[in-house]
């Protein structure tokens, strides 16, 4: 056995994800502002916010309200694979500038996602609730018109369990009873804690498939289908 004396102990990798995630919350509220403050792959994969609309609702959070609810790594995000790490806050949004604001803003979620490349983290994704308050809005710009419909089903899907991001629609595949993990679940009646089991259980392959108003957890990889 090798001995090493004076080594230091290992990070904690929780805690590690913490810290640089209270450096990143920092610079939001001292006004730092740049891309090169979010994950560059980060940005191309998520794109419908800037990485200065990340830190501008980060800065709205009261600091002392943060309490950290979750703390995981992740394998993969959607379809990119690699060391992240998820912490999950509950949290308060300062006071907006008119009452109404102040009561739709008041209590917050929110998710921060890191990713680490050559030991060191960057933030990769992050969403609050006045974030995700945006998306619906942005859903009539032109740009979304051009998403399919399969795109535009999972983007609404997202947004209302963010949660969820960590896996992505199912594209080329067809969804049918050898590849079904479980029943059609409704849009708006959905039991995420089931959905990670099912995902765990398939794999880094697991997908959303959507038929109508309703949800498919489907695994194609295992049941051999693509």
């Amino acid at each position: 056995m090798l001995l090493c004396t004076g080594c230091a102990p290992a990070a904690d990798p929780a805690e590690e994800a913490l810290a640089y995630a209270e450096q990143w919350f920092g610079q939001a509220a001292a006004g730092a502002r740049g891309e090169h403050l979010c994950h560059a792959l980060g940005l191309l994969k998520h794109a419908q916010f800037t990485c200065d609309e990340l830190l501008e609702h980060a800065a709205r959070i009261e600091p002392a309200s943060r309490e950290l609810t979750q703390a995981r790594p992740r394998e993969c995000m959607a379809e990119v694979c690699g060391e992240f790490f998820e912490l999950t806050f509950h949290s308060r949004e300062r006071a907006g500038q008119n009452i109404a604001e102040r009561e739709e803003a008041e209590e917050s979620e929110e998710i921060v996602v890191l990713k680490k490349d050559n030991g060191q983290y960057r933030l990769y994704w992050y969403r609050s609730a006045s974030l995700m308050a945006l998306l619906t809005p942005r859903h009539h710009n032109p740009a979304e018109a051009e998403k399919s419909p399969e795109q535009a089903a999972y983007d609404e899907l997202t947004q209302r369990y963010p949660g969820l991001y960590s896996w992505p629609p199912c594209e080329n595949v067809r969804v049918s009873s050898s590849n079904l993990m479980t029943d059609l679940m409704p849009r708006d009646n959905l039991n995420t804690a089931q959905m990670e089991t099912l995902a765990a259980a398939c794999g880094d392959h697991f997908c959303f498939g959507f038929i109508g108003n309703k949800v498919a957890a489907v695994c194609p990889h295992n049941k051999g289908e693509s």
